[in-house]
């Protein structure tokens, strides 16, 4: 049985998905699996630049280039001078590792003549990962009872709303969110299993994480994609009334909601408050470090006191500026504003009539999503890289399309 490069890539995309999602939440944060996710990437890399049958974007292979050149080098050795260990090291420098899966993800998609199977599998693996987290979570929030060994590390005295809360649910939730909702609206493709998906990604967003910027970028991004698909604003209309009323049925939950942004609500809002101290303590740290920041290291966290006010600074709190303080302003322009904008101008090159399509209406929706989250989460960051690749390979493969293959290859 001969097995195909196609074959191969496949089975370590999906290795890689499962291994980062550890087996849908079963296994435990470890460095052997850190350490065989990381294999599996550079195998996957190495196999995707020496396969001459499968065509990528010469941008794809220049953009991790220099991002290995501007952003891993310096900061490796910037790390070790500020006394990195191997083991620190190693569990850093696997968020960045993973840009490494452009090339193989974007020549997996070109063998494939289509997104399509690539996505609808992301979609399955990840809705059936947060499916597990949401009933899980159900039953302890409810009967105290944990139906499978996942890892809850906030308790009801901090999580939201005396729930249990776990963060970083999934790489894919919002991508998956946005994917199954342009699915079900595109008529050539509705179906149930959309739509049931784009519900448990929500709901465990809401109901697990409690990640109020992701699931509210979200819902805005999924409200402008079927705001710009329709024809007549009479539909619209209907939406936006629908929402109005259940902002007024459910007005107490909503005025609690609101209350979390008040820096007058100690209780609620004390989150807002600490990160408008991480902003002012940020451009302290810029002004300091513009050009390589405070170092990608392990132990990035810090105690400060400003005014008084105690707090932990995390740069993963306050989106682009934050990473401007771990990476510095060149690596965050490398590393991310360079290929965003990249995105923004392939919607701009979209034909017209492609307009109404779900390609462009995917990665409208993308764009919406991580520009309206940069300034809290950032798409880029270390816990929330993975997923990255797999967006810009998404945006490689619609603009050469959309070029009618006016793009140069690898």
């Amino acid at each position: 049985m001969v097995v195909s490069k196609t074959q191969i890539y496949t089975l370590l995309i999906t290795a890689c998905i499962l291994l980062q999602g550890r087996f849908f939440h079963i296994l435990n944060a470890s460095q052997n699996l850190t350490i065989v996710l990381c294999f599996c990437i550079i195998l996957a890399f190495l196999l995707a630049i020496t396969d001459k049958n499968a065509s990528a974007s010469k941008w794809s292979l220049h953009y991790i280039l220099l991002v290995l050149l501007v952003v891993v080098l310096p900061q490796t050795a910037y790390a070790f001078v500020q006394g990195e260990t191997i083991e620190g090291y190693i569990d850093t420098i696997r968020g960045i590792l993973n840009i490494l899966l452009l090339v193989p993800v974007l020549k997996l998609i070109n063998r494939k003549q289509g997104i399509h199977e690539l996505l609808d599998t992301i979609m399955a693996l990840t809705t059936i990962s947060l499916f597990l987290l949401l009933i899980n979570s159900f039953f302890l929030n409810n009967f105290n009872i944990q139906l499978m060994p996942f890892e809850y590390y906030a308790r009801p005295s901090t999580a939201r709303w005396n729930r249990l809360r776990l963060f970083l649910i999934s790489d894919f939730t919002a991508f998956v969110s946005i994917y199954s909702f342009c699915r079900y609206l595109n008529k050539s493709t509705k179906n149930i299993r959309y739509l049931v998906s784009f519900l448990i990604c929500l709901i465990t967003e809401i109901y697990v994480e409690q990640t109020r910027m992701l699931y509210m970028a979200i819902v805005a991004s999924c409200i402008l994609i079927y705001a710009r698909s329709l024809k007549s604003r009479k539909p619209l209309f209907y939406f936006l009334s629908a929402i109005i009323a259940v902002l007024g049925i459910l007005g107490d939950w909503f005025s609690s909601f609101f209350d979390i942004f008040s820096v007058h609500n100690e209780t609620l809002g004390i989150s807002t408050m600490i990160r408008l101290r991480e902003y002012e303590y940020a451009f302290k740290i810029i002004r300091a470090h513009p050009f390589l920041g405070r170092g990608m290291v392990s132990q990035y966290l810090y105690d400060v006191t400003i005014d008084g006010f105690r707090f932990q600074y995390n740069h993963t709190d306050i989106g682009i500026i934050g990473c401007i303080t771990y990476i510095g302003l060149i690596g965050t322009i490398v590393l991310f504003i360079v290929p965003y904008i990249r995105m923004i101008k392939t919607l701009r090159v979209c034909p017209y009539n492609e307009r109404d399509s779900f390609e462009y209406n995917f990665l409208f929706g993308l764009c919406v999503f991580i520009g309206i989250t940069s300034f809290t989460i950032l798409i880029t960051d270390n816990a929330r890289i993975f997923v990255w690749p797999f967006v810009l390979a998404l945006n490689e493969y619609v603009r050469r399309r959309w070029l009618n293959g006016n793009i140069e290859l690898i």
